[in-house]
């Protein structure tokens, strides 16, 4: 008996093991079988702002010589590049279209607006990275620009949907007027009173006035955004109503912001930087958007904190019988209370106060850590142009001189922050 029992459960145990052989070998078949995904390359998905992600468009979708706006067939305005145009007679193409939306009495539609800036933008490309005069012969059409290198065009545009011939060679005179002449078509454009700038056209412009290297035009563009009278659709002659300029969906994107600087900063203008810092981070509809999508939930959370510590609280008085149901109840509630508001405030004080991000623009003392939190994209955006006119070498801080430096430092102080603080500067602690 025994040794039918013994013999039993080693037939057991070489059953269990086969089923896990079976068991490891499928699942190394089921990995080996699947197929790989597909990725998109860095350069691609660094491009926070490409025209893919604007429209949403499929990944496997051929990308067409003339892209046109989805579920749109035609326009009435915007009409499909050639493959081969005149460079010249492109940008006069544009103008037309430009004027002809600009002197229309009727409001426009969305889809053209955006077609004419998407066709700007294509042309743009073909300015920057066409073929020039004394550089026809490198295989590189163009050397990279530093405002075009803040988007990460320089990849996108080597299959550029916009084309010339081949033998049409862009001058270094042509590629200046024509970038002038491009900025302020799309300038107007946007500034147009019958025009409502989506995100999606305030995206497409930015990029092409990075591209162009023509960032002066963006502040006005982003203070437009926010406050420029709203048109009443179908009305005959145009009617508007006020925007309002604390609204958080009038907020610029930080990855616009972030981009408009770079382009300042790169011109190395320092009247256009913090022009930039003041339509951007500094606007009131830029903090209380932050507010909304950062603060919100954690402001929900506390609010319905009572409620659930009373739930808790009552039914823990319940499970003891030294004390009254009541007292029990509320000495609960109040250690519930006690141990989360300590929690939230020690944390909400670490995170107000942090400094390890700061480099050489700090926070006036006194002010109050909910100013400091909201406003902390600021203090980044001045830091950032306090590093790049300074001196990049740490020991020579505070050695800088000459108007556009005390400027700064000024304009710092106006807005309760601190440009390079002695006490915190290298060898002086």
């Amino acid at each position: 008996m025994r040794e039918l029992s013994q013999r039993n459960c080693t037939l057991l145990s070489q059953f269990c093991q086969a089923s896990r052989r079976q068991a490891d070998r499928n699942r190394l078949l089921a990995v080996l079988v699947q197929p790989p995904q597909r990725t998109l390359p860095r350069r691609f998905a660094s491009t926070s702002i490409g025209l893919r992600q604007l429209y949403r468009e499929p990944q496997n979708r051929p990308r067409p010589i003339s892209p046109q706006c989805p579920g749109r067939q035609k326009s009435t305005i915007a009409a499909p590049v050639s493959k081969s145009t005149d460079p010249a007679s492109t940008l006069q193409s544009l103008h037309e279209k430009g004027r002809k939306i600009e002197t229309s009495t009727t409001i426009p539609d969305k889809l053209d607006v955006l077609e004419l800036l998407e066709e700007c933008l294509q042309f743009a490309q073909v300015i920057v990275f066409g073929r020039t005069e004394d550089n026809a012969a490198t295989e590189t059409e163009t050397e990279d620009t530093p405002t075009s290198s803040l988007l990460d065009l320089d990849e996108s545009a080597a299959e550029g949907t916009v084309e010339v011939s081949s033998s049409t060679k862009l001058s270094k005179a042509f590629r200046e007027n024509a970038s002038a002449s491009l900025s302020q078509v799309a300038f107007n454009l946007l500034r147009d009173p019958k025009i409502f700038i989506t995100p999606e056209m305030l995206q497409l412009y930015v990029r092409i006035q990075a591209l162009l290297g023509k960032p002066a035009y963006l502040p006005e563009i982003f203070h437009l955004y926010a406050t420029k009278p709203i048109p009443r659709p179908g009305s005959n002659p145009v009617t508007y109503h006020a925007a309002s300029p604390r609204s958080p969906k009038n907020a610029i994107p930080i990855e616009l912001s972030d981009a408009a600087l770079d382009a300042a900063i790169a011109k190395k203008d320092l009247p256009l930087a913090l022009s930039v810092i003041e339509t951007t981070v500094s606007a009131p509809a830029f903090r209380v958007n932050k507010f909304l999508r950062k603060a919100s939930a954690p402001a929900l959370a506390l609010g319905v904190t009572p409620l659930c510590a009373y739930a808790a609280a009552t039914a823990l008085a319940n499970w003891q019988n030294t004390y009254d149901v009541n007292i029990a109840t509320y000495m609960a509630m109040a250690g519930m209370m006690a141990y989360v508001g300590t929690l939230a405030t020690v944390g909400f004080v670490a995170v107000t106060t942090s400094n390890d991000q700061m480099e050489r623009v700090v926070w006036q003392p006194g002010l109050r850590l909910r100013d400091r939190w909201l406003r902390e994209e600021e203090r980044l955006y001045f830091d950032r142009v306090a590093q790049a006119w300074g001196f990049k070498e740490k020991w020579r801080r505070g050695e800088e001189q000459g108007e556009d430096w005390e400027a700064l430092r000024e304009f710092c102080g106006r807005r309760q922050m601190v440009l390079d603080k002695t006490d915190l500067m290298e060898g002086m602690e």
